[in-house]
């Protein structure tokens, strides 16, 4: 067994920037899912359910800066390998595992990608699927999915060489990191993970491990649990932000697996069977100490993934056989490839449901991912699932039994706080800011973790000043600050002590403390610290901020005036994304003559294909509707999961046009009649529910 760093070389796409912008948290925080059934729900299962589910991801930035043209990249990874299996992680996202290979086969344990491509799906834009994925802090995939995470090489008391991967989240202030061992003679790979969270409050906690598996003909999902969660679209049509194309609305239902298949008409346990995205959740089971989740394949190969009971819950999700599900997959890697399924570990019932992790706990846990053959294959197809999974229970707890996987968790907690030795990877500086800020008042940083001085770098210095000096410096009007801290306590007050002293307080600290006030929920008083900050300084950044505030009340008419000041304050010269936000006020204003006007005043070099969109909607309302019509041609960079827009746009442009043939008005009745006999062309078809 060894580790040692290496490169991937692959055709794929890198992240160019982060938006510099700060987009402020959905002032809905909580979001409850509708139920098909209420009566069917005790009330221990709704506990936190929906909780925290708006929108939110400051104090991180949105990574919306990405081409989707395919070249040859090369990433640098981390390989644990022994005489059986080879991982390879890729440090650049998230600490992804990219390839779980069995060597003396060279069969991909997991979907393993063909590329790198980036698509707009996690909470900050920007991810990518295949392999397995960490994912903490939010409903959303996690912060960290296209960003750098710290990694070391360790070994533990026998000399075998594991990995660590590490950060700190700076929504919840908490520590997370896995160790992943791969003893010498394991056909399995081990992942130790650790979140500490040493503040003196209990914080929501969300974690689940994403696992991509290869989606063929006959792939069939089973798991410990017979009870599940599921997830059914009611294919209802509702009012919704033409700008944010969204998909139908799902509800929830609760029942065992044998009546959700009854009542969905088909063997969920087969993803291909899936004609819309979908995906159910399996309950953990109170006596069930060592959960599973496996993908069974018909030649007898069987993926799985057991853990201890921190993870308790299991998930199935699929893209779905309709034309937006392939749509979707061949999006995210490339035409005639990325079939995938996913199956996944958790530690609440579901991933709208969020944990009370209590003040200064630590919570471990050790999940596994081996793989295996079943001696009878055609045993797991037989209808009825509760038979056809006994072999592969049988096959998982024979390959890992249950107290042997406690005894390994004992092991690895161990060496959780080993400190490392040989660091292979430098993720984000605020750890090591917050490091800092710990030696001044706190407890230090968990054992086990290091981030050094040298990670601090141009978005971490202007903290340090105020740390250091009691002042939050000043920038340039014309520069928007490098980076946002909204959510820990300690650096408000910090801010708050200085705005208050009166000592020479700068725009740039009043702008800071307002984006503050308003990821707290105090709205109107962060709109006065922006105005105070442009009446100290005349700045884009304050203007637009209050833009988007009054945006978020549907004041448009006002809205549209502070965006106009940004604008007059150079707001264009600084970020193109001042104009896409700009262009998308006036159009949710209805100002499509000036949305029009508006794009065909920028300079091509600020163009992106969130302002083209943006510019397709203008172009339907003012009677250019053939301007869109290369847009149905082109392969846009900002479409989102869940998006209709650009199917929306397909339906609209096809209703102007057989309005003007009949020689009638454009109605909402023709829109809705086009919009039941065209067809959507599949290579623009992303729909999640057809």
């Amino acid at each position: 067994m060894k580790a040692y760093v290496s490169a991937l070389n692959i055709r794929g796409t890198k992240i160019e920037g982060e938006n510099p912008l700060p987009m402020f948290r959905d002032r809905e925080k909580d979001k409850v899912p509708k139920l098909v059934n209420p009566l069917e729900w005790p009330d221990d299962m709704m506990i936190n359910f929906g909780r925290d589910n708006g929108f939110k991801v400051l104090p991180y930035k949105m990574q919306d800066r990405y081409s989707r043209v395919l070249k040859s990249n090369q990433y640098k990874t981390v390989v644990l390998e022994n005489e059986y299996l080879r991982a390879e992680f890729l440090l650049d996202f998230g600490g992804k595992l990219y390839s779980l290979t069995e060597k003396s086969t060279g069969r991909e344990l997991l979907f393993k990608n063909p590329v790198i491509q980036i698509g707009n799906i996690a909470v900050r834009n920007a991810w990518t699927s295949g392999g397995i994925e960490w994912n903490i802090g939010i409903i959303g995939h996690t912060f960290f999915t296209c960003s750098t995470v710290y990694a070391a090489l360790l070994k533990d008391d026998n000399n075998n060489q594991f990995v660590r991967i590490y950060e700190y989240e700076r929504l919840r202030q908490l520590w997370w990191q896995l160790d992943f061992h791969l003893p010498k003679g394991s056909r399995t790979l081990y992942a130790h993970g650790r979140i500490v969270n040493d503040k003196n409050c209990s914080v929501p906690m969300y974690w689940w491990t994403n696992m991509a598996v290869e989606q063929t003909r006959g792939l069939r999902v089973f798991s410990s649990s017979d009870e599940i969660i599921y997830i059914v679209p009611t294919f209802e049509k509702y009012n919704r932000d033409p700008l944010e194309g969204k998909p139908s609305p799902y509800k929830f239902g609760y029942c065992k697996i044998d009546e959700a298949c009854q009542r969905l008409g088909f063997d969920i346990t087969y993803p291909e069977l899936y004609k819309w995205s979908g995906d159910y959740f399996y309950l953990g089971q109170p006596d069930d100490k060592a959960p599973w989740i496996a993908a069974v394949y018909p030649d007898g190969f069987v993926f799985f993934n057991r853990s201890t009971d921190r993870l308790k819950y299991r998930k199935m999700f699929c893209w779905g056989t309709h034309n937006g599900g392939k749509k979707w997959c061949e999006y995210l890697s490339e035409k005639g490839a990325g079939y995938y399924a996913e199956i996944q570990s958790g530690m609440a019932m579901t991933q709208n449901h969020n944990l009370d992790m209590p003040a200064n706990t630590t919570w471990e846990w050790t999940e596994c991912f081996s793989c295996g053959i079943l001696s009878g294959k055609n045993a797991s197809y037989v209808p009825n699932i509760n038979e056809a999974k006994k072999d592969v229970c049988n096959l998982i707890e024979i390959s890992i039994p249950e107290n042997e996987l406690y005894m390994l968790d004992e092991k690895f907690s161990a060496l959780a706080d080993l400190m490392p030795v040989d660091l292979i990877s430098i993720g984000s500086g605020f750890g090591a800011l917050e490091r800092k800020r710990r030696e001044y008042h706190g407890p230090p940083v968990p054992k086990g973790l290091i981030f050094p001085d040298s990670s601090i770098g141009a978005e971490e210095l202007p903290w340090l000043t105020l740390l250091e000096k009691g002042v939050y410096p000043e920038f340039d009007a014309d520069v928007i600050p490098p980076s946002w801290m909204t959510d820990d306590p300690n650096w408000f007050e910090m801010l708050k002590k200085y705005i208050e002293s009166g000592k020479d307080v700068n725009h740039s600290a009043l702008t800071q403390y307002g984006v503050m006030l308003y990821e707290k929920g105090e709205y109107d008083l962060a709109v006065e610290m922006w105005k105070k900050s442009a009446l100290l300084v005349p700045n884009a950044l304050a203007y637009r901020n209050i833009a988007y505030a009054l945006s978020a009340e549907n004041r448009f008419d006002e809205a549209e005036e502070y965006m106009r000041k940004a604008i007059d304050c150079g707001a264009l010269k600084m970020d193109h994304a001042f104009a896409e936000e700009y262009i998308r006020i006036l159009i949710l204003n209805k100002k499509f003559d000036s949305a029009w006007e508006f794009y065909n005043s920028l300079p091509e070099n600020i163009i992106t294909d969130k302002i083209l969109m943006l510019a397709g909607h203008a172009a339907l309302e003012t009677g250019n509707e053939d301007w869109v019509l290369p847009l149905f041609k082109r392969e846009l960079q900002n479409i989102r999961e869940g998006d209709t827009d650009i199917s929306d746009m397909w339906f609209k442009y096809h209703a102007i046009k057989e309005a003007k043939k009949r020689g009638v008005a454009m109605s909402k009745e023709l829109l809705s009649e086009i919009e039941k006999t065209v067809e959507v062309p599949a290579y623009i078809d992303y729909r999640i529910v057809p």
